[in-house]
């Protein structure tokens, strides 16, 4: 299924939904598998959890303390890629 954002074409795949990666964009964390041609825009709870490197108990109190964002549809709720990557940079500055 394709989904329209703006002026980009994303793509539901597994669960995720991919957006084609602009030009000079770094490449997602290898624990999460995309191809080199799309960046995640949402994650399923148990990927995050992975990404993180966390359980997911863990990420459900991140997104329920609002620390990391998540979006609802319907009953199934998605974990915002760029709402991780944020969260990773605030605490690796953190414990510089």
């Amino acid at each position: 299924m394709s989904v329209s954002t703006g002026n980009t074409k994303s793509i539901l795949i597994d669960g995720v939904l991919y957006a084609p990666m602009g030009a000079g964009e770094s490449q997602s964390p290898s624990d999460v598998s995309v191809s080199t041609e799309a960046q995640p825009l949402l994650l399923t709870i148990a990927r995050a959890a992975k990404a993180l490197g966390v359980s997911v108990s863990t990420l459900q109190a991140l997104y329920l303390s609002g620390e990391i964002e998540s979006v609802t549809f319907g009953r199934a709720r998605r974990i915002v890629y760029a709402s991780l990557a944020r969260w990773v940079d605030e605490h690796k500055r953190g414990a510089a």
